[in-house]
């Protein structure tokens, strides 16, 4: 049944490969630039890391934590409105 959900490297490169670019580090202050232009051996320690936490059915608390901070847009517009800022 285990096997039915497994990731294999390429799902995680596809999946890498979409995210956004110049986007603010994370709270352990790894950009995500690292992971898409890391190599083919980073893909597969991610995979492995994954299906790892697939078959235990268990992630970290730890691993599970980001912060959300929103950029305002526009200085000189409205700062309260929720349409000046993006995330």
């Amino acid at each position: 049944m285990y096997w039915q959900y497994t990731k294999t490297n390429y799902d995680i490169a596809d999946a890498v490969h979409k995210q956004k670019r110049g986007k603010a580090a994370g709270p352990d202050g790894i950009h995500m630039e690292a992971f898409i232009y890391g190599d083919q051996r980073l893909k597969l320690y991610l995979s492995i890391l994954f299906n790892l936490f697939l078959l235990h059915g268990y992630v970290s608390d730890v691993f599970c934590q980001s912060t959300v901070i929103p950029l305002v847009k526009c200085k000189s517009d409205d700062l309260s409105d929720v349409n000046n800022c993006s995330l």
